[in-house]
């Protein structure tokens, strides 16, 4: 369920030279390079980054949206430098193919970056302009523990679709880092949509249950003070002994579920070695919804 690997790795600007960079078709969102006030000679004066601009980026600066589509790719841009050593315009110059990467790599130099200011021949600090490249890699999911887990996530929400507020409480061998709230709400994205079309302006409560554990044991169903059951899936799942899920089929189910094909969305995931020499194991996955008014 988690998400977890190297951040974005960052590439070397090349040298300078005097001709500025060619805009390519692929950034029309973003102000033109004669527009930014870039002119050729800014790129021909030295300007050294305070910092490694590798540590401005984590793993967590990945847009979820980006992670959801399994976007990946290398954004270059010209960042144009203050007299102060401050970003005051970013031009993506070779898009990466994703809207969200190109604009958080820009987001990211324009907040963060920190230059040493690049001087005239009087030594007065002028303006200047820096090149980058920076490769966005999807993080390796890290595989769903095969021990007993539970994960209930509370989301406040309203009729727009605001977010609120998420609340991750886990049990068992799941790990904090797996906590991903984004990622679990967008998996009832469907039914959460209905319910802001009925919910008004008033704010409301979903509350997501997940259990697993091996075995084909079903639990008995839950109720939570206050919410309505709104969905409520089991399934059964299949691992063979490196932890590849061999099948899924849903075993009972009411209400609305979470994924229109049933739980062929589980077989995507990864899990860890069920500990067995050869031969394949089950195991148990219920999947509950719960809706009502913020108390």
């Amino acid at each position: 369920m988690g998400l977890s690997g190297a951040a974005p790795t960052i590439v070397p600007p090349p040298e300078p030279v005097v001709a500025p960079p060619v805009l390519t078709e692929m950034s029309p969102y973003l102000s033109e390079l004669p527009r930014a006030g870039l002119r050729p000679e800014m790129l021909d004066r030295p300007t050294p980054a305070k910092a490694n601009l590798l540590a401005l980026f984590s793993t967590q600066d990945y847009p979820l949206d980006a992670i959801q589509k399994e976007e990946a790719g290398t954004v270059a841009v010209v960042l144009r430098v203050s007299a102060d050593g401050r970003v005051t315009d970013c031009v993506v110059t070779q898009s990466s193919n994703s809207p969200s990467l190109d604009s958080q790599t820009c987001r990211i130099l324009w907040m963060r970056a920190r230059f040493v200011p690049a001087k005239d021949v009087q030594g007065r600090p002028v303006e200047s302009a820096w090149r980058q490249r920076i490769r966005w890699e999807l993080p390796e999911p890290e595989p769903t523990p095969f021990k007993p887990w539970s994960a209930r996530y509370t989301l406040e929400f309203v009729e727009d679709g605001g977010l609120i507020s998420c609340r991750a409480d886990l049990g068992g061998a799941i790990k904090e880092q797996d906590a991903q709230c984004g990622l679990v709400s967008d998996m009832w994205g469907s039914a959460l949509g209905s319910l802001r079309a009925d919910a008004g302006y008033q704010r409301r409560t979903l509350v997501l249950d997940t259990e697993f554990a091996p075995g084909s044991q079903i639990p008995p169903a839950k109720s939570i003070k206050g919410l309505e059951l709104f969905g409520r899936q089991v399934a059964r799942l299949t691992v063979d002994a490196s932890g590849k899920p061999l099948a899924c089929r849903v075993v009972e189910f009411e209400g609305l579920q979470p994924s229109p094909d049933g739980c062929d969305d589980l077989l995507s995931d990864t899990y860890e070695s069920p500990g067995i020499g050869v031969g394949a194991v089950e195991a148990t996955m219920v999947r509950s919804a719960y809706v009502g008014e913020v108390q």
